[in-house]
């Protein structure tokens, strides 16, 4: 009996470590994302999700792959050459092809294969439709009279609707996931444009945008969980707030308008992801523009719930562009030789950082006036450093060459969409930008004068 015990035992063990297994096999899927590009300028290509970066290595023929799990659809941002946005499911195994010798050739000859490649051709081809309707939108529709403009905006959204339709004809898999409320995101990107409209339509006078306005707001649901995630729906919530913020007596006075917009995102939205979502826009909106004093939040203390001025002031401290008598956020940049220098390298001296790019005309501008202030202070404690944010390597070496450019000659990876950018306000400023810090790794100028103005203030700062 005891051996019949122990062998029963060990039958049943054997099948739950079989089971095991066999569940742990149906449920880890690796997701494949591969790619061939031509005109490659970048040695590394990267899909950004929300708390998510995947990394691949772009070889000397323009190859790369990169593999690993997900446990749920989810849209990323690839970041190479260019931009684009990619939809992965579990198992997918998509490959790219693309010529990346400049953007229009990029969005001529981007096409995905493989499994999982329909949508996201479908949504690619969309955003083309897309990108060239808000281009319409603002150069002409905005300013048609109201029945061409309503005769204009349904025949190009019947262009999309029919889009989606022949899509799903074709691909009938693709009825679920993120594709199941698509043509609820059509509508409400519609929604948004006659909004938009009549929001920004000077020729009327603000009774006339009521009652034009009023039958739209009001079928607006503004906690529709199932939405969140589309872009779409966030767009117009966003619109419904700003007709809102119009509405509002205070609307001309910047603070006082975000004070009440905040307040209506608190007492109307019921979602926390929509409302930081909501919340990020204007204030990102305003601080493009505007200094917001400390207190500001203190305002608004007895207004909102506590868990949404959490949020608030959480967005904004991320969301704040760098000051003056801020600490300068590190970075680390490459010279051609691929070594890394940080802001530790040059800490103990003051440095004057020239950000740049070979195509634009301003800043080549100022190059002689650079290397002129770098000689002049040479035996002063100051290092002159030139950031470029070239994309491809070939052009950024070239022009440091064509300018006898001697300061010290530094790369920012993945130039536009790197830290560096986004910590030193770039996406606000553009370029020519001038940053100054001092020995302590102390902003002390942001942005700070161009070389050929800054010799007065290098003077005042080097006594």
């Amino acid at each position: 009996m005891k051996s019949t015990n122990q062998t029963l035992l060990i039958f049943f063990i054997s099948v739950l470590v079989f089971l095991s297994c066999t569940d742990q096999s149906k449920t880890v899927k690796l997701t494949t994302f591969s790619g061939k590009i031509k005109n490659n300028a970048t040695n590394e290509v990267r899909l950004e999700g929300n708390d998510t970066v995947y990394k691949g290595e772009v070889n000397s023929n323009g190859f790369f792959k990169m593999q690993f799990t997900l446990k749920e659809e989810s849209t990323f941002t690839y970041t190479g050459n260019e931009f684009t946005t990619i939809h992965l499911s579990p198992g997918d195994s998509i490959h790219l092809s693309v010529d990346s010798k400049d953007w229009r050739t990029f969005d001529k000859t981007l096409n995905f294969s493989g499994n999982g490649s329909s949508k996201n051709n479908y949504f690619f081809s969309k955003s083309l439709i897309e990108y060239n309707l808000n281009r319409y939108f603002e150069k002409n529709l905005i300013k048609k009279k109201e029945t061409d403009f309503i005769k204009a905006i349904d025949s190009v959204y019947t262009i999309l609707y029919k889009h989606f339709e022949n899509f799903q004809n074709k691909t009938p898999e693709y009825s679920h996931g993120m594709l199941q409320y698509e043509n609820q995101s059509i509508a409400y990107s519609k929604k948004t444009k006659i909004l938009r409209y009549y929001i920004r339509n000077k020729g009327l006078q603000n009774e006339e945008i009521v009652k034009k306005v009023t039958p739209l707001i009001e079928n607006i649901n503004l906690n529709n969980s199932q939405h969140i995630d589309l872009v779409s729906y966030n767009s117009l919530v966003i619109e419904y707030f700003k007709y809102l913020q119009k509405q509002d007596e205070d609307s001309t006075d910047p603070t006082k308008a975000l004070s009440t917009t905040l307040i209506n995102i608190d007492r109307f939205l019921e979602n926390i992801e929509l409302k930081s979502s909501v919340a990020q826009f204007f204030l990102k909106e305003y601080i493009s523009g505007h200094q917001l004093e400390p207190s500001f939040f203190n305002t608004l203390k007895d207004q909102v719930s506590n868990s949404s001025l959490s949020a608030f002031e959480t967005i904004y401290r991320n969301e704040k562009p760098l000051a003056i008598s801020d600490k300068a956020p590190n970075f680390v940049l490459i010279d051609k030789n691929g070594k890394p220098y940080s802001l530790n390298t040059f800490k103990g001296t003051y440095i004057y950082i020239d950000v740049w790019a070979s195509y634009c005309g301003p800043c080549i501008k100022e190059f002689p006036y650079f290397e002129q202030l770098k000689l002049d202070f040479k035996d002063k404690n100051i290092t002159f450093v030139s950031v470029s944010l070239d994309r491809k390597e070939g052009d950024w070496l070239s022009s440091v060459a064509k300018n006898n450019m001697t300061a010290y000659q530094l790369k920012a990876e993945n130039d536009w969409s790197s830290e560096f950018v986004k910590d030193y306000n770039l996406n606000y400023f553009g370029i020519p930008y001038y940053i100054i810090i001092d020995p302590n790794g102390t902003v002390i100028k942001l942005p700070g004068p161009k070389p050929s103005e800054a010799r007065k203030v290098l003077n005042e700062i080097l006594l």
